[in-house]
């Protein structure tokens, strides 16, 4: 029971860091920063800790790649609209403690009413029965992370044919930071069913981190190809709307985001791109006053 009672201490110091994390980041940016380029470099870790969740909830398999991808377009998403917020930080405005503070008690209060009334005390007293029903306790998100990548590896593998399979792969190693491989993975892909844009989409987009959210020369032949097969790939439109975004190119953002709104793509967060849209135009709106 001393194991347990470790383990659940471990992991309500966790949530309670998760949730204090971001507020106690928030004060230190509102102290130390100076310019916009640490604006942006903030906003970017914010961005990275998101994906790393969202990289542990595929490794963990509860969601699939479509949905983690288009989790992670959202995020894209939310990254722009955060710029507003650190802009406020910079103001010297500070984060209100109230909401972290809340949100503690409630983690506390919820965690111990689901252990006691619906956890089952009991159980625990057979620890190799839980084990066997988590065979991934203990693993951390990173491990989870190259277990599934390897697993997703070894099936490529043995069906070096699968287009599905490569494509998945493709886009896990571009949440895993891998973005050579996950440009090979693509690569694959375009080998077995052809260039179309959404996977020429993507292939763009892990070519822009690893040469550092730059559009090289290279980059746009990928990113010419693919508007070529489809004006309106959200991919494509998506990276491109986020790179002029960042250059303070504002109109042009606005019409990379404006063009993926008329896709008839189903697949396409429409609330988050007018809102990306909305705060463009603010900022638009600021730069001529």
């Amino acid at each position: 029971m001393t194991t347990f009672w470790i383990g659940i201490a471990t992991l309500t110091i966790l949530a309670l860091a998760l949730i204090w994390l971001p507020f106690w980041r928030r004060n230190m940016v509102a102290q130390a920063a100076t310019d916009a380029q640490k604006r942006k470099e903030t906003n970017l870790n914010l961005f990275n800790e998101r994906l790393q969740e969202l990289d542990a909830e595929l490794a963990e398999q509860r969601i699939n790649s479509q949905e983690h991808e288009q989790l992670k377009q959202e995020l894209q998403m939310n990254l722009l609209q955060n710029v507003e917020q650190e802009d406020d930080v910079l103001a010297g405005r500070k984060a209100n403690v109230a909401w972290p503070a809340v949100m503690s008690a409630i983690l506390v209060v919820v965690a111990g009413y689901t252990y006691y009334d619906l956890g089952r005390y009991s159980e625990w007293n057979a620890p190799q029965v839980a084990a066997q029903a988590d065979p991934h306790a203990g693993m951390d998100p990173q491990q989870l992370m190259a277990m599934r990548l390897r697993q997703m590896e070894m099936h490529v593998e043995q069906n070096p044919t699968d287009s599905q399979a490569w494509f998945s792969l493709g886009h896990a190693y571009i949440s895993n930071s891998q973005y050579q491989q996950g440009i090979e993975a693509f690569d694959r892909v375009m080998a077995l069913v052809g260039e179309h844009a959404e996977l020429l989409g993507p292939k763009a987009t892990a070519m822009y981190y690893l040469a550092d959210q730059t559009i090289t020369p290279e980059i746009q032949v990928v990113v010419d190809k693919a508007l070529a097969d489809d004006d309106k790939d959200p991919s494509t439109r998506l990276l491109l709307g986020m790179d002029a975004f960042f250059k303070a190119n504002y109109e042009d953002a606005i019409g990379h985001w404006e063009m993926i709104l008329t896709s008839p793509r189903t697949d396409v967060d429409r609330d988050a791109i007018q809102n990306a849209i909305a705060q463009a135009r603010g900022f638009l709106q600021q730069a001529g006053n």
